[in-house]
Parts: structure tokens; C-alpha cells; sequence
């Protein structure tokens, strides 16, 4: 695994790491600016969810894929309904949720896939894009993490779905973190709190942050610490790092905007 960098073209700007795509294999983590959608949309909304015109979306993803050079008739989406449900992709789905959000996989938070030139994309605005990959496998998954995602672990029963399809056989997994909502910024009340510190009695303080009589979650912490119990190596994951809500002139931020906003993407693909 690279380093994700930040690439513009014709005013999309995106992370992607490149050495992976060298391999055979597209990470890209999206950021809201290069579209044409307006208002609490701007610019690169990618979501058909959130009450933006429906061409506006279909604009915009077309322009993103254009530039990834990827096919968009065979972009695969999911519902996104804040659960678990790990869904494998085969070829047969193909496309669906790639013009409509009625068409997208139902009831599902996470999809896997052995399919080459299908890219899996998920939609985010605080909550946790995470990416998997086994180059050695050609076997890749999307995870949307928001809190309820991460308390029922959604990220580690992808992992393990992954090690079936696989028998196991995933060393060289690699793991991407893409930009969500941060420790700094996450507030939540008392009770949720104390429910994921005794989910997750052996994760480290620096999931769970206590400031006066204010409580915080970290989701990307929390499930990087749950892929570790898993098995999966600090060096063998990647984060962006950055927190939607801080750099909310970069990413669309529910919380931070208070009001409904766009999507931004996270998309993987065997190439």
C-alpha cells in the first residue's frame, strides 16, 4: 500500500493513492468541491439520499468517473441504513443504485466484491468510509461507519466475511481510512457514551474523550482498534486524518452544517 494524495482535475479535487493503483486496485476518497450542485450541495454532492436534484447527482458522478475512467453503468451502491448487513457483490448486480437511489442494494452497510471493473462507492458526510483490500486476493470491500455502524462492529464482520470468501488467506490486507468526523469534534450525550465504553472495554482512552462534563467518540479510532483486535496491523492501515466538521470548506459535514448537506465518496475498484 501508498499514500493517498490530493489530485485536482477540471476542479475535482480527490485522494487517491496511486501506488495502488499501479497494482491493479482504486482507492479514491472524494472531497465536495469540482461539481455543479448548489446551495448546502456545493459542489460535488454524490448522493441521490439527501434531496438534491436527481441530474444534478447524475452530473456529477458521471464527472467523477469520467476523470477516474471508470464505468459508471457499473457503479454498485448500497442503501446505507446505519447497520451491519455485509453484502457480496457479484457481477450480477452490477449498476445498481448507479442512476437511482431506488435501485440501490437494500438495507446494506458494507459490500464486498471479487469483480473486476465494478467500483463499490458509499456515501458520507461525518460518518466513517472504510476501505479493504487484498491485492493477493483481488478482493476488495466499502464500509459506511457511522455510530451505529461501529458499535455493531460493521468493519470487523466485513473483515471476517472478507476471510471466508478467502479461507483466511489475507496477510497482505490493507486498510483506508477516509475523512469523517473526529474526537474533536463528535459530541455525544452521557448515556451513548457510556455504552461504548462498556462495548469496548479493552479500546484505548483515545477513543473515548471526556472534556469537563462533555463526552466525545472517535469512530475512526474505534474501528481502527476493532480491525486491530482482528488482526490487521498499524502498518497495514492508512487514514487521511482529516475531520469533516474542522474542514468543513473541504468536506460536507452534517453536524457541523446543522442542517442537510451533500455526500462525499469513497469508491474502490479492481481494475
Amino acid at each position: 500500500m501508498g499514500q493517498l494524495t490530493l489530485r485536482t482535475r477540471d476542479g475535482v479535487r480527490y485522494f487517491l493513492d496511486r501506488k495502488l493503483k499501479e497494482e491493479g486496485f482504486l482507492v479514491v476518497f472524494t472531497t465536495r468541491l469540482g461539481g455543479i450542485s448548489q446551495g448546502s450541495y456545493a459542489t460535488l454532492n454524490l448522493s441521490f439520499k439527501v434531496g438534491d436534484e436527481e441530474e444534478r447527482v447524475i452530473r456529477n458522478r458521471s464527472k467523477l468517473f469520467d476523470i477516474l475512467n471508470l464505468p459508471l453503468q457499473q457503479l454498485t451502491c448500497a442503501e446505507q441504513v446505519h447497520g451491519d448487513r455485509v453484502f457480496l457483490v457479484t457481477k450480477e448486480l452490477a449498476g445498481r443504485g448507479a442512476f437511482s437511489q431506488e435501485s440501490s442494494i437494500s438495507g446494506t452497510d458494507a459490500m464486498i466484491t471479487r469483480e473486476t471493473n465494478l467500483p463499490l462507492a458509499m456515501f458520507y458526510a461525518d460518518c466513517l468510509p472504510v476501505i479493504l483490500i487484498s491485492s493477493s486476493q483481488r478482493i476488495v470491500a466499502i464500509v459506511h461507519a457511522g455510530w451505529k455502524g461501529t458499535y455493531a462492529e460493521v468493519s470487523a464482520k466485513t473483515l471476517r466475511q472478507m476471510r471466508r470468501q478467502v479461507r483466511d488467506n489475507l496477510e497482505d490486507l490493507a486498510v483506508y481510512f477516509g475523512p469523517s468526523i473526529r474526537g474533536c469534534c463528535y459530541q455525544v450525550d452521557g448515556e451513548l457514551f457510556g455504552q461504548f465504553r462498556k462495548k469496548f472495554p479493552l479500546h484505548s482512552r483515545s477513543c473515548f474523550l471526556e472534556r469537563g462534563s462533555s463526552y466525545f467518540l472517535d469512530l475512526e479510532q474505534i474501528n481502527r482498534e476493532s480491525l486491530k483486535i482482528q488482526g490487521v496491523e498499524k502498518t497495514r492501515m492508512a487514514s487521511l486524518g482529516y475531520c469533516t466538521a474542522c474542514h468543513n470548506d473541504l468536506y460536507f459535514s452534517f453536524r457541523k452544517s446543522r442542517r442537510e448537506t451533500g455526500r462525499q465518496a469513497g469508491v474502490v475498484c479492481i481494475l
